[in-house]
């Protein structure tokens, strides 16, 4: 990882974080919905659904559902931060000092675990975690050094990975720290985060609550314990998540899949039908109930609710991006043109697709047509080679 620091002129700190709330989909590639969308009001549901005793027999007790100090701060971050950052300074000063100080300790070059969602304290005695936890030690450490720090989360396109059988999906969340200036800027903030590549500036960025933003600690850990079959302990961590913020259907959607993986059918179907009341269009929900409709023998509801996703997904240029990654990590390089020229006619504006493109048409010897497609890569957004190398990487491919 890079040194993060003030960056280009979308005011940011190098590059954005994806790991934050894991998204387990029981279906082998599906539609993508809004990463968060928020409910006025929260959804209703029947409390035995969260409760445990649907899966258990009897609620969870309450030892069982965790309560963490996400941003707790220890002595030794106070000790860092008075340390790190002059007394009576205004907030620009501050937000410098402590990327310096920070610099000097090496949290400014993370040491990535992807797997690793740890509080902020953690994080800083480790130093080695993922994006969400490096953004937990960001904001407990601003906020120690006096400074305005929230969550905010962006919008970005999905990236899936497919592990153990299942789809994952990730959210992007970083920091905006408010009344910072840049010297050559005149907007009174800055957004700080932990990955390389940059979301376009025409992608939604909103603050979020730090119950919201806790919410996906617990939603994580919920991930990692479902993963390792401990389905007890992954529903704790998740009714955790959900009590912070039921407003967010991932939460609901990977409830779904914790029931459906148990066989629970019905209970995964109320789950997925409470994500529908926070996104109507929920694509991944719409995936869940098709195949929980369809391992419960309801014929007719699941071929609706998979008739629905499969039209999103003719028109959704992510989806063909899924599937053109997918190939040419298996050196299918004519199909995976094919995928990523879909996707480009579908929308033009994401680099990453010509990049893709460049590496298909590198793959078929095609070398003039994939010098061009770097190219127009580099005019729509992917400027640095940490870029470009971070791409090559998504894809499992090494450059020859």
């Amino acid at each position: 990882m890079n040194r993060a620091r003030p960056a280009d002129r979308s005011r940011r700190v190098r590059g954005f974080c994806r790991t934050a709330a894991t998204v387990l989909w029981l279906f082998l590639l599906g539609g993508c919905a809004g990463l968060v969308s928020k409910a006025p009001v929260p959804p209703a549901f029947d409390p035995t659904l969260v409760s445990g005793e649907r899966l258990f027999g009897a609620p969870l007790l309450d030892d069982e559902i965790p309560q963490v100090g996400v941003l707790d701060v220890d002595a030794d971050m106070r000790d860092f931060v008075a340390a790190a950052i002059r007394t009576n300074t205004m907030p620009t000063t501050r937000f410098h000092d402590l990327l310096q100080g920070m610099a000097d300790e090496g949290l400014t070059e993370p040491d990535y675990s992807a797997d690793r969602t740890l509080t902020a304290a953690e994080t800083f005695r480790s130093r080695s975690a993922n994006c969400l936890s490096y953004t937990n030690l960001f904001v407990a450490l601003a906020r120690q050094a006096g400074l305005d720090a929230d969550y905010q989360v962006v919008d970005v396109p999905p990236e899936w990975d497919a592990q153990s059988g299942f789809l994952i999906r990730y959210t992007h969340i970083n920091v905006r720290v408010r009344n910072v200036r840049l010297a050559e800027y005149y907007e009174n903030q800055v957004t700080v985060d932990f990955y390389e590549v940059h979301p376009a500036p025409y992608y939604r960025r909103r603050i979020v609550s730090d119950a919201y933003a806790a919410s996906l600690y617990y939603a994580n850990l919920a991930v990692a314990l479902l993963r390792a079959n401990d389905a007890r302990g992954a529903f704790g961590y998740l009714r955790r998540a959900i009590d912070l913020a039921p407003e967010n259907e991932d939460l609901w959607i990977n409830l779904g899949a914790l029931y459906a993986m148990k066989g629970d059918y019905a209970s995964s179907v109320d789950a997925y039908e409470v994500a529908l009341q926070v996104d109507p269009d929920s694509r991944a929900a719409m995936s869940g109930l098709a195949r929980s409709h369809g391992k419960a023998g309801h014929t007719e509801l699941a071929e609706s609710y998979r008739q629905r996703v499969d039209d999103y997904l003719e028109k959704n240029p992510y989806y063909y991006y899924a599937i053109a990654r997918t190939a040419i990590a298996e050196e299918g390089y004519s199909e995976s043109l094919a995928a990523i020229d879909r996707a480009i006619e579908l929308d033009g504006r994401d680099g990453r697709f010509y990049f893709l493109k460049g590496l298909a048409e590198q793959g078929l010897g095609r070398m003039d047509a994939a010098r061009a497609s770097f190219q127009r890569a580099r005019r729509v957004g992917l400027h640095s080679e940490a870029k470009l190398d971070y791409i090559r990487s998504l894809v499992g491919y090494n450059s020859h």
